[in-house]
């Protein structure tokens, strides 16, 4: 892949756990800009665990994790964090958010660590908040609404900063059908229109049609 390419290509990756038997082996994933990948297979298997290391917050045994002409896991810690802070996108599947923060602090939280806050980024986080229905909420703190609001306010983070990658960990879990489809495309048109790679792990198969790639975990290091 070439070094300008704002894909991912995962190779020879090793990872486990220190002390416990659970580990994982991926020999090849490769993920081109603006392609959406889903990530399938039975719960437990690691596919949170790859979307960590894969966004640098796992460091693996062996193998590597290029993200365009970055080789993520070859960055010293303070690079490391300034380019997650810069370039990635991260839903995680316990949301993450600072329960003592409201909404819209916790979805302005990667810009204004980042240090590109401004007027167009404050905008561009009210709009997401606003398609994703939860602007009656903006001042409130994330500890006060429901579940499904509080994932929502995660796949806003995830976004405000206009990453260049997309990880997002069953980004629908607690969602009804149709904040799921409004979320599915939320994701999914965010990538194709800025030509960044989304890897999204899901037991949804509604969401998984729209995908332009299904991968099973299990076959990763087949």
């Amino acid at each position: 892949m070439p070094t300008d390419s704002t894909g991912i290509t995962v190779s020879g990756l090793k990872f486990e756990y220190p002390n416990e038997s659970f580990a994982i082996r991926v020999d090849s994933l490769v993920v081109m800009p603006g392609e959406a990948v889903a990530i399938v297979g039975p719960s437990g298997c690691g596919k949170s665990t790859l979307l960590r290391v894969m966004a640098g917050l796992l460091s693996p045994h062996a193998g590597r994790v290029q993200m365009g002409a970055h080789d993520v896991h070859s960055l010293s810690a303070r690079a490391l964090r300034e380019f997650r802070l810069r370039s990635v996108g991260l839903v995680f599947q316990d949301f993450a958010l600072l329960d003592y923060l409201t909404v819209e602090e916790n979805v302005l939280l990667p810009v204004r660590l980042g240090g590109f806050d401004s007027e167009s980024s404050v905008a561009r986080a009210h709009e997401l908040i606003g398609q994703l229905g939860i602007a009656v909420h903006t001042r409130r703190l994330t500890r006060e609404i429901s579940q499904g609001e509080r994932q929502r306010v995660a796949i806003a983070r995830a976004l405000a900063h206009q990453p260049r990658f997309v990880f997002a960990d069953e980004p629908t879990a607690s969602l009804d059908a149709v904040r799921r489809d409004i979320v599915g495309s939320l994701l999914l048109d965010y990538a194709r229109r800025e030509s960044a790679p989304l890897i999204l792990v899901t037991h949804d198969p509604a969401l998984q049609q729209r995908f332009d790639r299904v991968v099973d975990f299990t076959e990763l290091s087949a």
